[in-house]
């Protein structure tokens, strides 16, 4: 596979770079890392935030598990489509374009948790939504890495998204948490909104990725990939097994932390 321009100067010496070196030596993907950084954050105050809401403003366990689920299926019901997709689009206007869908998302949480009333769909039907989003953009995102950092440098580069991207992720509960705690029961959700504003300025500062040639395989429609998916998913006993304990799971684990409380 061809990669577009790196952004290296110099000699083409397969020399691999480490920790923090990385985003020196490639500058395009200091941007996408950055990015990526802030909107994991995000996603970790989104992750506490929104079923403690859901049962605030509902007082109901069973919604607060059947928002859980929303949020736990799409990566399930989703991954084949999403990868399809991914093969025959260019990969950084996946990312910018479900990055805006999630930005959207959060912030009519934030809008309409103000409001006097809450809906019990809105929240299952915007979680749903919110996570769909987010499984089209994780493929692209893995797909647009090896055409922004040469194969030599592919392992330290993604060790340096895990780390940072697990520092966000123990930090953010603790943000939601404190956010939540002072009555601000919305801030959350419009923070985790901005880190998604920021990591689509860093994708367009990023640059243009070059599309690859289409293999003959993504060469089908998406609404034929889309059908074989379908219907592998449900001829597929292990993956509706899956689907169906996810479910179940999401929404007994809420259940018992809410009788906790």
């Amino acid at each position: 596979m061809k990669t577009e321009s790196l952004g290296v100067s110099g000699s083409k010496e397969p020399r691999q770079q480490s920790g923090f070196l990385i985003l020196k030596q490639y500058p395009r993907y200091s941007w996408l890392w950055s990015g990526q950084t802030l909107s994991v954050f995000g996603d970790a105050l989104f992750i506490v935030a929104l079923p403690w809401m859901a049962y605030v403003v509902t007082g109901s366990a069973l919604i607060l598990g059947m928002t859980s689920a929303a949020t736990a299926l799409p990566p399930l019901l989703l991954s084949f489509v999403a990868g399809s997709i991914v093969d025959r689009m260019n990969r950084r206007t996946v990312m910018m374009v479900s990055d805006l869908i999630r930005m959207l998302t959060l912030f009519v949480f934030g809008i309409i948790l103000g409001a006097p009333h809450v809906q019990a769909w809105t929240l299952i039907v915007l979680a749903f939504v919110e996570a769909s989003a987010a499984s089209f953009f994780k493929p692209a995102r893995a797909a647009a890495i090896p055409q922004i950092v040469r194969a030599d440098d592919l392992v330290p580069a993604n060790a340096l998204l895990s780390l940072s991207s697990q520092i966000a992720s123990m930090v953010g509960p603790t943000v939601a948490g404190l956010l939540i705690g002072l009555g601000g029961r919305q801030l959350p959700f419009f923070l985790d909104g901005g880190t998604f504003i920021l990591s689509v300025a860093a994708i367009w500062v990023m640059g243009p990725i070059a599309s690859l040639a289409k293999s003959p395989e993504s060469a089908k429609g998406i609404g034929a990939a889309s059908r074989e998916t379908l219907q592998f998913i449900l001829k597929s006993r292990v993956i509706g097994a899956l689907l169906l304990l996810q479910a179940v799971d999401a929404a007994i684990t809420s259940t018992s932390k809410n009788r906790k409380n």
